[in-house]
């Protein structure tokens, strides 16, 4: 399996470092100023790493599974802050993995919430990589104030 779909885009890892996500992996994508483009490399072959504005992290799953809550509480109000429906007080985190979206294999995040409709706490995110939807689900927890 090509290192590309090990850890999180270079998209996604940027938007993770915009949010202030602790900038702390064994990958990371580097500015290479010879072929003017971002590459993945290593912190052992790094040359910018110090220089925030050279590097970004590139998460691997497990790196954010460990940053990742294993529960969730929605807000003080108890209240989804999407749908507002009353969900139960905690969700644990879940994943799919080979479920299809338009035909496309994909990895799927969610909380469960046994209280609510479809069972989840916030709308589920699909992405084709494993760390790809990690990533997802953690920027979204960050941008609704959920850690």
């Amino acid at each position: 399996m090509k290192l590309e779909k090990q850890v999180t885009s270079l998209k996604l890892s940027k938007k993770l470092k915009e949010l202030g996500v602790k900038q702390e992996s064994w990958f990371l994508w580097e500015l290479d100023d010879t072929k003017e483009e971002w590459v993945l490399t290593d912190q052992d072959k790094a040359f910018y790493s110090e220089r925030e504005d050279r590097s970004v992290s590139a998460f691997t799953a497990s790196e954010l599974g460990e940053m990742l809550p294993s529960i969730v509480r929605p807000n003080r109000s108890g209240r989804d802050p999407l749908t507002h429906h009353v969900v139960g007080e905690k969700g644990m985190l879940t994943i799919w993995l080979n479920r299809t979206v338009d035909g496309v294999r994909t990895v799927g995040v969610n909380y469960d919430d046994d209280r609510s409709d479809d069972g989840f706490l916030f709308p589920g995110v699909f992405a084709a990589t494993m760390p790809n939807a990690l990533a997802e689900m953690f920027i979204y927890l960050i941008e609704n104030k959920l850690v």
